[in-house]
């Protein structure tokens, strides 16, 4: 089939049907929508044409810069329409967390600006908030910009209404029972969901959002909610957590077993949809239609997985990492007071990032991000050796809870402060 121009081949994605080979239960069809098949590689580049179809002529002739605080998908569908109508991109955002994903964008000539906190150690001191750093960049140059706004923006409903929900609705024939759904912005489960919902009242809607202290991208966790101007958590009718461990698990066994190279979220999508099946099978009707979307793709992830399931790979041989020590060892990990840290008898690192750090931090504590801090510890390059006596700042203590006992399985000797700016600014 001829195409004149890439941005004809957004939307239309197949709808593939999981073997009942793979998933064993009889009374049931899963089907799985392949967003990845879009031009630029996920769901998003769906939102992003819409975000900017209506005004792209204004756009291209007055060469505005197109600006989003996007993290992934979404700016780089954004830059992509962006230089194909020869203008340019800029993303502000505070949620970059897989390095390999920034170093794309920079390939495709975004212009990132990185902002401090929403790291996976939430910083509760954020001045920085992307949205209010955009608001502040238009209003000094209105003419500049042409902010798409996603979070809030109608159009990213309206795209998965008219053709996400309505392309699935169709493909099976105008019979879905069951959409399974991640939450970011909400546009493509919410949308997607309400034009089924239209026309099958019954539609059951289950929400997958991620484990507090855990981060599994482009999932939320519950708490974080409240953030998205598109959200409504009357609309669902149930709602399920998973963590990374299991859903990158999942993530590889179907990959094995269908060949669909789906990213982790997918898996923590899938993953609810068997554990869900296995708890209320007797309660649902026999040849229910069920459906869930694969949004992306695994290879853009490399570093979270191998951060998170090392065992997966050869080169690293170890079966352990920080996302999975054993639950006695964490269970040992000492908690230490603040005002102890008076002595300074501690080596103090403060795993934020260095945008957080700058705006406020324990005197005489150093800064080694998690990510890089990691690293050191993975690779035996830690810059002292392990009769140095360890504390670790993180607002959320849990966070640092599972890396000291990480540290102790690494022989070094560490502590964590429990909220530790409240703590800290308590004794000054």
């Amino acid at each position: 089939m001829l195409y004149k121009n890439i941005c004809e081949l957004v939307w239309n994605t197949p709808l593939l049907e999981i073997p009942k080979s793979v998933h064993w239960f009889d009374k049931v069809n899963i089907f799985v929508k392949l967003e990845y098949f879009n031009p630029f590689g996920s769901v998003k580049d769906r939102t992003a044409w819409w975000l900017i179809r209506d005004n792209i002529e204004d756009i291209s002739v007055n060469k505005k810069i197109i600006i989003e605080s996007s993290s992934w998908n979404t700016a780089k569908a954004l830059v992509s329409f962006a230089w194909i109508y020869g203008t340019k991109f800029k993303t502000v955002s505070n949620r970059i967390k897989v390095e390999e994903q920034k170093e794309i964008l920079e390939l495709l000539w975004a212009e990132v600006k990185q902002m401090p906190g929403k790291s996976e150690c939430p910083d509760p001191n954020d001045p920085d908030d992307p949205l209010k750093v955009i608001s502040r960049e238009i209003a000094s140059n209105p003419e500049k910009y042409f902010y798409t706004d996603q979070y809030v923006n109608e159009n990213n409903i309206k795209i998965h209404y008219e053709t996400t929900g309505k392309e699935i609705w169709e493909d099976l024939e105008w019979k879905v029972d069951y959409f399974f759904a991640w939450l970011w912005t909400t546009g493509s489960s919410r949308w997607t969901a309400s034009f089924i919902r239209e026309h099958n009242a019954d539609l059951q809607v289950i929400w997958v959002v991620s484990e507090t202290e855990d981060f599994i991208p482009w999932i939320r966790n519950s708490s974080e909610m409240w953030e998205v101007g598109l959200y409504d958590k009357d609309f669902y009718n149930h709602v399920v957590n998973t963590n990374s461990q299991k859903s990158l698990d999942c993530m590889k066994d179907l990959i094995s077993k269908v060949w669909v190279y789906w990213w982790p979220t997918t898996g923590s999508t899938y993953l609810w949809v068997l554990q869900y099946l296995e708890k209320n099978i007797e309660n649902i009707k026999e040849w229910s239609n069920i459906v869930f979307i694969a949004c992306d793709r695994f290879e853009n992830y490399l570093s979270y997985i191998k951060k998170r399931k090392p065992n997966y790979f050869s080169s690293q041989k170890r079966d352990y990492c920080v996302y999975h020590v054993p639950e006695n060892i964490e269970k040992e990990v000492n908690f230490i007071n603040a005002e102890v840290l008076l002595d300074w008898n501690y080596l103090i690192i403060d795993i934020r990032n260095n945008e957080s750090y700058k705006n406020i931090h324990i005197p005489k504590s150093i800064n080694i991000p998690k990510e890089k801090f990691l690293d050191l510890i993975d690779n035996d390059n830690m810059p002292f050796c392990n009769s140095f006596e360890l504390v670790i700042v993180c607002p959320y203590w849990k966070e640092s809870k599972k890396l000291s006992a990480y540290l102790s399985m690494k022989w070094y000797k560490s502590y964590v402060l429990k909220w530790w700016m409240e703590s800290w600014l308590d004794i000054l």
